[in-house]
């Protein structure tokens, strides 16, 4: 495709050349000849348009992304690993996350995936938040200790590569004491879970 030297010039490469063509009210205007690739959006023929044209959508630049929080109070115990109950969705893009069984996250594009999360836990001593990784400890994501901090937030983000077939993800929590309980505040803006395709 043609492409005007004071157009966008992001989707040029190289192996171009400029070249002089007539066009009505732009005589001699300089263009450049882009090469097609597939990382790259290229024109189209779309009859549905006034020019006959359209960019194309990029292919394979796009993978699961879904982002749940915590609906419902859910109880710590003591001195107990808990999973998180991430049960409310707000998106989820490939139907790739449960959120009503083990509240994992199993994506099904192979791939580095961002993953962002944080828990609200309310009146309580000390707190470990942990990602796992196909039932193991992947990333140990945040701690609070300080006694005086009744209502801690805790918040994680790494990198994980997934195959896209059986690696799967999920948040655990952990709180030291003696005896008692505690809880995980339901609040879409506190207690939320996150990932996203980054690429393959």
């Amino acid at each position: 495709f043609f492409q005007a030297e004071d157009g966008i010039r992001d989707h040029c490469v190289t192996g171009v050349q400029t070249c002089a063509l007539p066009i009505s009210g732009l005589p001699h205007t300089p263009f450049r000849v882009c090469q097609a690739h597939s990382r790259m959006r290229r024109f189209v023929a779309d009859s549905t348009q006034s020019t006959g044209m359209k960019w194309a959508a990029a292919s394979g630049s796009s993978g699961p992304s879904f982002s749940a929080y915590v609906g419902t109070n859910q109880t710590l115990s003591a001195a107990t690993l808990t999973k998180l109950a991430y049960n409310t969705e707000s998106w989820d893009t490939d139907n790739c996350y449960d959120n009503a069984t083990n509240y994992r996250f199993t994506p099904n594009k192979a791939g580095y995936y961002q993953v962002n999360a944080g828990v609200f836990m309310y009146d309580g001593p000390e707190y470990r938040f942990f990602l796992y990784k196909n039932g193991s400890t992947y990333a140990f994501f945040d701690i609070k200790d300080d006694p005086s901090d009744k209502n801690p937030h805790l918040q994680g983000a790494c990198l994980v590569y997934c195959n896209g077939s059986t690696d799967y993800l999920e948040l655990y929590g952990f709180m030291r004491a003696a005896s008692t309980t505690r809880r995980v505040d339901a609040t879409s803006t506190g207690s939320w879970f996150q990932a996203v395709w980054i690429r393959s």
